[in-house]
């Protein structure tokens, strides 16, 4: 018994660390897991470590309490960054509904997200629901898992040098969750644009008419006409970003086993 308790301290610290690697991925990615009830996600993660247990390289825990309490933070840390490159790609609609709401005239209207725990547009939250119903269709809750698993193989548990070496390819990703959600969404600004500025002209042609009133039906109704027409340009450019999720978390996993 006595031979037997450093074995299983050991096999429960790098268990513990592969559960809080898990949990960061689960934190991160707002995939399916999302609106499940909280102990169906410790479940999820509990099982997923009984999976992932014995793929590390390496089966040597941290030797200090310091440097198991730095490994678990640095852990989370490497969960969390490969989570968020499913959060970012996702992030690209929700950018374009964004810039599209205003103009559309839907800018106050804001219903409270209980997965982003803030409120948020309406037309935000459909197209954020569509990118997460595509992600499930793409499989990529399928290519984060694999990763994951693949990830304890390329960096052991307790073997990152630090989760902040991944922070520039992190905000590179956030640079481009702008670019890629306002690129997504210039044809529909485009005639909105055109369509402002056409009641501009009839407003100053026809100072009776009271285009205050029906310029927020027809800006409605075009834009949503719009809309349904460039949803499958708006898919096309979510997707894109969902086929650089395997590519981006391997970047991640390579700097944060590099030395400092």
């Amino acid at each position: 018994m006595t031979a037997l308790t450093p074995l299983l301290r050991d096999e429960l610290v790098l268990y513990l660390l592969e559960c809080t690697r898990i949990t960061g991925i689960i934190v991160g990615a707002p995939l399916i897991w999302t609106r499940a009830p909280a102990r169906i996600r410790v479940v999820l993660v509990l099982l997923l470590g009984l999976s992932a247990h014995g793929l590390c390289g390496s089966d040597r825990p941290p030797p200090g309490l310091f440097q198991a309490a730095w490994a678990l933070v640095t852990e989370l840390g490497v969960g969390l960054a490969m989570g968020l490159t499913v959060r970012f790609a996702i992030a690209a609609a929700e950018v374009c509904g964004d810039v599209v709401s205003p103009l559309l005239g839907l800018g106050v209207a804001h219903v409270f997200d209980a997965t982003a725990q803030s409120s948020s547009g309406l037309l935000t939250q459909i197209l954020r629901h569509l990118a997460i119903l595509l992600a499930v269709v793409a499989g990529i809750h399928r290519v984060l898992i694999g990763g994951l698993l693949e990830s304890f193989r390329v960096l052991p548990p307790g073997t990152a040098a630090s989760s902040g070496q991944a922070f520039p390819t992190i905000l590179q990703m956030s640079a481009g969750v702008f670019q890629v959600g306002v690129r997504v969404a210039i044809p529909l600004l485009a005639i909105l644009f055109m369509t402002q500025v056409s009641l501009a002209f009839v407003a100053r042609a026809a100072p009776q008419l009271q285009i205050f009133s029906i310029g927020f039906a027809v800006t409605l109704t075009v834009g949503l006409s719009v809309m349904i027409m460039v949803l499958p340009d708006i898919g096309q450019g979510v997707i894109a970003e969902f086929s650089h999720i395997e590519a981006r978390c391997e970047s991640i996993l390579i700097q944060l086993g590099a030395s400092p």
